[in-house]
Parts: C-alpha cells; structure tokens; sequence
C-alpha cells in the first residue's frame, strides 16, 4: 500500500509540474496530434503538420476561440492536469482511431468524455451559451441562434432526446431515443452524417448488408462496393496502404468536389487526374497548381478549375484588414462590402455575462 501511495504522489507531482497552460494548449494540442500522424503513417513531415493543423484546424474549435467568454465569466474552468491527461491520450492511442474523431468535435474539444478539461460551473436551471458550461451530468437547452439555453439533467437511457448532446455520457441519440451505440454485426439503418452513425466508435454502418462492421484495414480489399479503409490508410487499386511519401509514383482521383490522393499529408500527387504521377512536397507562393491541395499550408490556387483542367497559381490568402478584391480571406474572415477582409461574427452574441435568466 505505501509503495502503491509513493507511486500516486510521484504521478501526481509529475502532472503538477508538466500540466500544460491554457494559453499553450493549441500549440500542444498541435503537437499531440501530429505525433500521432507521423507515428499512424498518415504525415510526412512534422514540422509542416503542426503548422497546418495550427493555422487550417486547430484554431477553430479549441480554447481561443470558442470558450474564451465561458471562461471567463466563470462558467467554465480549465483543469491543467487533464488538459495534460488528454494530450497524452491523443499522442499515444492506438492507430485504430483518429487523434480526434468526429465525435469527439460534435460534442466539443474539452468538454466530452473522451477528453475532458474544461469543466461547468454552470448549475441546473440557470442560463447558459452551450452544454459545456453545465454540469458533468447536465446539457443547455439552447437550440437556436438567438437564444440562450438553460441547464437541464441528461437524459438516461430509453428517454427521448433530439440531440447527441442531450444523452448520458455513453449513449446516443437513435430514432429520437437515448441508446447505446450498435456493436460490430448488429443490424442499422442509417449511415448517420458528419461521422456520427449509429455504430460503436471504430465501426460504421454497412449499407449494402444494414450491419455494422470495423473498417477495411492494411492490406484489405476496399473500393464502392467494399468497406473503406480505416483512417490512416488509402485505398489504392482495391486495397488498404499506407499513404506513400515523396517520390514514390501515385495517383489523384476526383469524385464531385472531393480530391483524393494516394501521398502522405504535407505532399501532393503531381499528376492530371487518374494519371500516373509523383508525390511532391506542397508548392511554394506564386507556383502553378491543379487544386488548393497542391498548395502549401495558407495558401490557395487562384484561379483554377479542376472539372476543366484550368491551372491557377499559389497566391496567399488574405488575413483580416487585408484587401480581398482579387483575393480570399482566410477561413476566420469574410470578404465585406468594402472588399477588406472582416472576422467571420459568431452566430449569437455570448450569454455569459448576460442579466436576466
């Protein structure tokens, strides 16, 4: 027992002194993620990783500039130590899932039980902007863009619900009713949207067969008819592999406006579609590119149409205050009547700080 006390302090003094800061948590959260990416063979180069999930990802759904008026007012507080726990848990789990799966967002970064740091303060019938300011045990009420909620209990198991948000940590939301998720061979109907069916994490909904089934992993046969890969894997002439890194041969497939490619992130195929090519690190400022994915991080091809081959150029885009006439604005801003680039406004003005209830 006193062995077993020794190893909790030493833990517990270990956490204490690397527990992450909130102003450095999207730089580590950054560095989690593509530690994992390197490690689950989907990034070439960790330095270029970080600085796409920093400027493309990240600072759209984390801490700045979601919580900042929740935090603030008191209505959330930031726990260090399991900001720190989380981190570790992204950095280290197993290849099987993405460092931050869909789930994990809809129910925001923080506040869901797969990674939780930020904490309600938020009591049962009092205001409140978003589930995350309620208690471990409550949801907001909220559900338009106008008006504030209030926190509620959470809905067990066999009670109705509208929203993921509105069950007990472990259920979703299926056919109006708080369930758990469906295991592996199960029978389901709905593939669901966004990344959010009614299958277990790490399983999706089969359509041709209305079962749940784990994706197509390394080596397994994949395509229209067949399971897709898992996450870190690209389905390249009917089986699952390793996204391929720089100079090895590949090939870009367009399906409506998505474009595939065979390459690691941080490269792109250089090749017309459905052609043999070369993965290649991302194109610089000014070089001549199919599509916005040959492009470095921050930048975007101007000017092109890949339904009709029409090549553009690498052009930066425009940061707030910038010009946007012949521009883009970055995706935190939007081009105004002016044609300067203006923050995107949120949705609804923050309840936190608000009077009345």
């Amino acid at each position: 027992m006193y062995r077993y006390r020794t190893a909790l302090a030493v833990v517990g003094l270990w956490l204490a002194a690397c527990s992450v800061k909130q102003e450095d948590f999207e730089a580590q959260l950054a560095e989690a993620v593509c530690e994992k990416y390197m490690r689950c063979g989907v990034s070439y180069d960790k330095d270029s990783c970080k600085r796409g999930q920093l400027q493309q990802h990240i600072d759209l759904y984390t801490l700045t500039t979601r919580y900042s008026e929740a935090l603030q007012a008191g209505w959330m507080q930031y726990d260090a130590a399991a900001a720190t726990a989380c981190l570790e848990k992204i950095r280290t789990s197993s290849c099987d899932q993405p460092p931050l799966p869909m789930r994990l967002l809809m129910e925001e970064m923080g506040t869901s039980a797969e990674c939780r740091f930020l904490f309600g303060q938020v009591k049962d019938g009092e205001r409140c902007d978003r589930s995350g300011d309620c208690g471990l045990r409550s949801f907001c009420t909220t559900s338009s863009s106008s008006s504030c909620g209030t926190c509620q209990p959470l809905a067990g198991e066999g009670m109705t619900s509208s929203l993921l948000t509105q069950c007990e940590e472990g259920l979703i939301t299926l056919k109006g009713v708080c369930q758990k998720p469906l295991e592996e061979g199960q029978t389901c109907e709905s593939a669901g949207v966004f990344g959010l069916g009614p299958c277990a994490p790490g399983l999706f909904c089969d359509m041709r067969n209305k079962v749940c089934r784990r994706a197509a992993s390394l080596g397994q046969s994949c395509g229209l008819s067949q399971a897709p890969c898992r996450w870190n894997l690209v389905c390249i002439e009917g089986t699952c592999q390793v996204p391929r890194t720089q100079g090895a041969f590949c090939r870009t497939r367009y399906s409506g406006l998505h474009i595939q490619s065979d390459c690691k992130q941080e490269l792109f195929c250089d090749a017309d579609p459905y052609t043999r090519g070369t993965c290649r690190e991302l194109l610089g400022e000014d070089a001549s590119c199919r599509h916005d994915l040959e492009c470095d991080w921050g930048l975007y091809c101007h000017g092109a149409y890949p339904s009709s081959s029409t090549r553009g150029t690498c052009r930066r885009f425009a940061q707030e205050d910038e010009d946007c006439t012949s521009r883009a604005c970055e995706n935190r801003f939007y081009c105004g009547l002016s044609h300067i680039c203006r923050p995107i406004p949120p949705l609804r003005q923050s309840c936190a700080g608000k009077p009345g209830p």
